[in-house]
């Protein structure tokens, strides 16, 4: 069983206009994260996971200082390039050997189980990368593992709910001394259609840029 080794995707993101962390379940290879996102980009293929990340992720990257976000058909493409703007984004997952299940899919067990032995590492991580969002791909079983990063996170304060864009449950507090969207939806893989479908990218993409829009007037 290898380790993927998280965090950082690369150095671009400390000096991103808006720090994004996405805590995930486990990755689908051993090995360093960043590597494998550089593999993407240059043979211009990615999976679910990373086109549905990098279409939010450009959009609100680009678009934050100005207030201006790039609607979806303006979007690139992963052939032209989209992927580079997940260099300028985090990603911790709770389960930090790969995945080996030969349908690629997560023991939601295995991953609780993970996540409480690991609770302390897990957390300092998130920590140390000082995010303005962070956002959980979870099921509902799963929720425990919102409700005790965030409760970590905001020293100790219970996790509410305040409000719902999309797919998206959003709560807006003050996080290790900075003010912080925590956003909590499906994981990223689950949308596989670009346009069409309730679970679509582009449904995805909508929620997020909403979500991020109201922050940044909150900010």
């Amino acid at each position: 069983m290898g380790i993927c080794y998280d965090g950082m995707l690369s150095e671009e993101y400390k000096t991103a206009p808006l720090k994004i962390v996405w805590v995930l379940k486990e990755a689908l290879c051993e090995g360093y994260l960043g590597k494998q996102l550089d593999n993407a980009i240059n043979k211009k293929q990615a999976n679910p996971t990373w086109q549905t990340m990098a279409y939010a992720a450009y959009a609100v990257l680009t678009g934050w200082a100005s207030g201006s976000f790039s609607k979806w058909e303006k979007v690139p493409t992963v052939d032209n390039g989209v992927l580079k703007f997940l260099r300028k984004v985090a990603v911790v997952n709770v389960k930090k050997e790969a995945c080996i299940a030969k349908n690629g899919l997560s023991d939601n067990t295995e991953i609780w189980g993970s996540y409480k032995r690991e609770c302390d590492l897990i957390n300092q991580q998130i920590t140390r990368l000082a995010p303005d969002i962070v956002v959980f791909g979870y099921p509902e079983m799963l929720r425990g593992i919102v409700e005790e990063v965030f409760k970590t996170q905001t020293g100790g304060k219970e996790y509410l709910i305040e409000k719902h864009f999309g797919d998206f449950a959003s709560t807006v507090a003050e996080a290790n001394g900075r003010r912080c969207l925590f956003l909590w939806g499906y994981h990223p893989g689950y949308y596989h259609s670009e346009e069409t479908g309730d679970h679509s990218q582009y449904n995805y993409f909508t929620a997020f840029v909403d979500a991020v829009r109201e922050f940044r007037g909150m900010k």
